[in-house]
């Protein structure tokens, strides 16, 4: 009996489960599921099978309800569709839809649809990573179920306001990743958004969201992911953040925060932690160890100080620490080594100081150890690195420590990125590094070592990326580098390599090379013409050598290059033409050779250049006035040539032109009015980021500098300040004055005009220059006193007047006295202390501006008409005195 009940009981689930199958979808949703797809087109044909089955709950993407066989859910996430125009209309019949997943597809270009709110029924709707634009419709406020909402990575989406989100109440998930929100004011967000109690994940990452962050966000006491970084948010955090007790995950890096971090905290449940690259001051509070359940932390590039507190040894669960790019001090704490979860640690660019605890190996889940950047000591040997076998980022770059590993020492990890620069290695490249045939980016650079480079370096590393051995003191021939990796960065600059450059060496190194250096070695003969085939270079640097020879034509076919650094080196002949096709280059450094004849007008071409030094050659003719067609170059320098002619005053309306030197060449003619017109030098600017500055790799950059004389002396800069300008026309024949108007470049730092023919006074108008630094006008022939108004120069550190004609008394005020006769020789005129010359022979009042030189001279002259006047009057009666007695004579 028992046996006949349980065969009837499997026959109704079997004919329950027949009936679920055959229940079939409706036809009108049928019908309209293959209107929608007609307007879709599908690559990869995941929706073919709509055609051929006729039950459509069976088809791909979409679900029915198993009751009532109605489609509610259609998910065509990543199927890589696209269309011209997004049909949802046609999905209007699907009534009980409440499932719609349209992300990452291709419907780029297209507009948001206007009628979405007729999908009454949803409750999950994601469209993001979808390229859809156009203005978002507030009429989704209609779709009152609506719980999941993700436009995220939607960039071209417009969003004019979010008042609509209040009503739509049941909302637990938003997020408008990437989606621009920069004209929304904080406070209607705040309003909008914090009134949805439900809402649990909020994602509001890189909105160009600005101001503070709304305190209406307090109400959502549900809130559990609250993710805003990437943005412009300011003022300090708000302690309110802290205290939300439903919260899990806190990421505000990457804003304008500041402010101390809070001496209390009652979000006990947070998971991770993110508020790097902020502004946060102050210490890091020892109640971050009460988050007990933290696994990620995140406090890097802040400007917190003090030492590591004791009390992070209470995350127990953490596996990520970032501590990096602070002002922190003190030792590497020993109970690092507690924190046995922790795969991740990153402690770089502080002020820590001592050793390096061994404990540290006990962390036998680390994955990356980032040291670098430090004021460590001591010496690092093979028994911290035992047990770490799952390491595969070593970072110990500048970290003051020493390196000394046994040579046959075979590592129980192998990395992937392997940074020990300025670790005092010494001796030849070890064979350890060998078993690291996985690493991508390597580094020993400035280890003072010694040898040539091992033939296995190059035979066992076929994931290699980035190699950097600059700045030792490896020698021999260069390398075959016949390299198949995917290497992008070779640095082999300021060693003691020699010999030629092989003729091959554009065809052995990878197609993928994006940086060459062989800089400051010993290299000879010609540059190779198979360079040509490196199609992928960005940066090509060759200075420093004794290369000859002329240019290969064939470097104009590396048409991505950005930076071409050649300098001091004995190249000849004329600058192909062919270098016009490099268009997206941005440095041009062909100083110290023996380059002739005329610029090449398919410079012109180079519209991108921004740094520019052709100085110590032998180029010929005129200044060509296409230079002023470079409207985002910064640099010009072409000092030490033999150019000629007038200099173009078209140059001067350059507006990013930060120093232009010309000095040493044969330019005639005046200055050109225009020179005040440089923009880049018309206001003072402040210290920022230093320029001529190229990312290479992680922590690897390659920096432009520049040789200016500066302050009487001949220096190489080898990085450029943002704010430092400079005008030197120097050792030429020009003529005429100064312009007047001089005085409108307020940023200007050095002006030298010295050794020309220059004429007339000192122009008053330098005194409005505050922060010039340098001023030379020696060898002219420049007249009169020297304006007062230089004297209110106080941060003139050099200054150079003599072998002029200028006369009267040196001017002793504000910080004029410390300037030596050195600075006025040559004048037989001046008199005062600096020359020992007395000024009791001459008038004893104080030097005149032109001002007032020219009220005097007016004065003088008007005295000398009223005198004129009055002996004209004198005698015109005088002699119609004598007339009259006459004349009365006469008729008596």
């Amino acid at each position: 009996m028992a046996q006949n009940i349980r065969v009837i009981f499997k026959i109704c689930i079997l004919l329950c489960f027949v009936c679920s199958q055959t229940h079939g979808c409706h036809k009108i949703e049928k019908d309209a599921l293959l209107k929608f797809r007609d307007n879709l087109k599908d690559p990869n044909g995941l929706l073919e099978y709509w055609k051929g089955s006729s039950n459509c709950c069976q088809w791909t993407a979409l679900h029915c309800d198993s009751h009532s066989g109605r489609v509610d859910s259609l998910d065509f996430r990543g199927f890589n569709l696209s269309t011209e125009k997004l049909g949802l209309s046609a999905l209007f019949p699907l009534s009980q839809l409440k499932y719609l997943d349209l992300s990452m597809n291709s419907f780029h270009g297209v507009e948001m649809p206007s009628n979405m709110s007729l999908l009454t029924e949803l409750t999950y709707l994601n469209l993001s990573n979808t390229g859809l634009s156009g203005l978002l419709p507030v009429q989704l406020a209609k779709i009152l179920n609506l719980r999941y909402l993700d436009f995220s990575d939607l960039e071209h989406l417009k969003i004019p306001c979010l008042k609509w989100l209040t009503n739509l109440t049941q909302l637990e998930y938003i997020s408008l990743r990437e989606v621009n929100l920069s004209g929304l004011p904080m406070i209607e967000l705040g309003e909008s958004v914090g009134e949805l109690k439900r809402l649990q994940h909020l994602d509001m990452t890189n909105c160009s969201l600005v101001g503070p962050i709304p305190a209406s966000l307090r109400n959502l006491t549900s809130l559990r992911y609250l993710h805003m970084e990437n943005n412009s948010l300011s003022s300090e955090i708000p302690n309110w953040v802290f205290t939300m007790s439903s919260l899990v995950s806190l990421n505000l890096r990457m804003n304008l925060l500041n402010g101390t971090l809070p001496a209390h905290i009652t979000a006990l449940n947070l998971t991770q932690l993110d508020l790097s690259v902020n502004q946060v001051t102050g210490t890091i509070p020892s109640v971050i160890g009460l988050l007990s359940s933290l696994t990620y932390l995140d406090l890097g590039v802040n400007k917190l100080y003090g030492t590591i507190p004791s009390s992070l040894s209470n995350l127990s669960s953490l596996n990520f620490l970032r501590l990096r790019d602070n002002g922190l001090q003190g030792n590497i704490p020993n109970w690092l080594s507690t924190l046995s979860s922790l795969t991740y640690l990153d402690l770089s660019v502080n002020k820590l100081n001592g050793s390096v605890p061994y404990s540290l190996g006990q962390l036998s889940s680390l994955n990356t150890l980032s040291l670098w950047g430090n004021q460590l000591e001591g010496t690092v040997t093979e028994s911290l690195f035992q047990n770490l076998t799952n390491m595969q980022y070593l970072l110990l770059t500048d970290s003051g420590l020493t390196l000394n590993i046994s040579r046959d020492w075979i590592p129980s990890f192998n990395l992937s990125w392997l940074l020990v620069r300025g670790c005092n290695m010494g001796g030849s490249i070890p064979k350890w590094v060998s078993y690291q045939t996985r690493v991508e980016h390597f580094d020993l650079s400035r280890n003072s070592l010694v040898g040539t480079i091992p033939s296995w370096l190059w035979r066992t590393w076929y994931n290699l990326k980035t190699l950097n051995l600059s700045g030792n003191h490896l020698h021999g021939p260069l390398p075959s580098l016949a390299l198949q990796n995917q290497l992008t960065v070779l640095e082999l600059s300021k060693n003691n390599f020699e010999g030629n450059i092989a003729d091959y060496i554009g065809t052995n190194l990878p197609s993928s090379l994006e940086f060459l250096s062989l800089s400051n070695n010993k290299l000879r003969g010609v540059i190779p013409s198979s360079i040509s085939f490196l199609r992928r270079i960005e940066n090509l640097d060759l200075s420093s050598n004794e290369l000859s020879h002329a240019l290969p034509s064939s470097l104009g076919n590396c048409t991505p290059l950005k930076v071409l650094t050649l300098y001091s080196n004995k190249l000849d002949g004329a600058i192909p033409d062919e270098l016009g096709n490099l268009q997206q280059l941005q440095s041009l450094d062909l100083r110290g050779n023996r380059f002739s004849e005329q610029l090449p007008s398919g410079l012109l071409n180079c519209k991108q250049l921004e740094f520019l030094d052709l100085s110590k050659n032998n180029f010929t003719g005129k200044l060509p006035s296409w230079i002023a067609s470079f409207k985002h170059l910064r640099v010009a320098v072409l000092r030490s040539n033999n150019l000629s002619g007038i200099i173009p005053s078209d140059i001067f309306h350059l507006p990013s032109l930060q120093i232009i030197d010309l000095a040493s060449n044969g330019f005639s003619g005046v200055i050109p009015a225009e020179i005040t017109e440089l923009l880049a030098m018309a206001t003072a600017q402040t210290n920022g980021e230093r320029y001529g500055r190229y990312f290479i790799a992680y922590e690897m950059y390659y920096q432009k500098g520049v040789n200016i004389t500066n302050k009487g002396n001949e220096l190489d800069y080898s990085s450029i300040p943002a704010a430092f300008t400079v005008i030197d026309l120097s050792a030429n024949n020009l003529r005429g004055e100064i312009p007047v108007e001089i005085g409108k470049l307020k940023g200007l730092i050095t002006l030298n005009l010295s050794h020309n023919h220059l004429s007339g006074r000192i122009p008053e108008s330098l005194g409005d220059i505050h922060g010039l630094e340098s001023l030379e006008l020696s060898g002219n022939q420049l007249n009169g006193s020297i304006p007062n108004s230089i004297q209110a120069l106080d941060f003139l550190g050099h200054l150079n007047l003599s072998y002029n004609n200028l006369s009267g008394r040196i001017p002793q005020q504000r910080h004029f006295d410390t300037f030596g006769a050195s600075s006025f020789m040559g004048n037989v005129n001046l008199c005062g202390a600096p020359v020992n010359k007395s000024c009791s022979s001459q008038r004893s009042l104080p030097p005149t501006s032109q001002v007032e030189q020219r009220e005097i001279s007016l004065w003088k002259s008007k005295e000398l008409i009223m005198g004129i006047a009055v002996g004209f009057v004198v005698a015109f009666c005088g002699v119609g005195l004598i007339l009259w007695c006459r004349v009365a004579k006469y008729w008596e």
